[in-house]
């Protein structure tokens, strides 16, 4: 009986070691760190095919929201971005996919489908404006620890050269403008 345990935990132990061999080969060119670069409001970023800044930031009058019982009581704020796009590239730059960013204000992380595009397809240095009105919870947001951040999947579109090098030295790219 013995000899029947030592070996099926034998057997459980050259699993579990061929287990973790295995994932760490799997995951050995993906990235475990950050590249993340921050600019102030006002300034301007440079991807592969597009020129962007964050050109002002409103912070709205508050509302109370009632979700029908006493722990669904919220006092929600709109926070409106204005952004500015340029396209550097020599094709025509459908820029939805911006409207991914994200609005960070301390531990509060949104997202919004509420954006506003002067234009969506810019032609070859053409420039437009872009309005994100985030809805946040005014007693958790920080609006002292602003951060608009540009999405993985925006930079992987319009970033993708920068991404890729960034990437295969293994890190993730990250773009972020501080509003405060």
């Amino acid at each position: 009986m013995r000899k029947k345990s030592f070996l099926i935990i034998f057997l459980v132990a050259i699993i579990l070691v061929l287990s973790v061999i295995r994932i760490k080969k799997i995951n050995s060119n993906v990235p475990h760190s950050f590249e993340i670069k921050t600019f102030e409001q006002n300034k301007w970023v440079s991807l592969d095919d597009l020129k962007l800044s964050v050109t002002g930031y409103k912070l709205g009058k508050s509302y109370h929201y009632d979700g029908g019982n006493p722990n669904d009581q919220y006092i929600n704020m709109p926070v409106t971005i204005n952004v500015t796009v340029t396209n550097i590239s020599n094709a025509i730059q459908d820029i939805s996919q911006l409207s991914e960013c994200s609005l960070y204000g301390g531990y509060d992380y949104s997202q919004t489908d509420n954006v506003k595009f002067s234009n969506r397809n810019l032609k070859v240095n053409e420039t437009a404006t872009i309005s994100f009105t985030y809805t946040v919870d005014k007693k958790t947001f920080n609006s002292s620890a602003m951060h608009f951040v540009i999405g993985t999947s925006s930079l992987k579109k319009y970033d993708n050269k920068n991404y890729r090098e960034i990437y295969n030295k293994g890190k993730y790219e990250g773009v972020i403008f501080s509003l405060s």
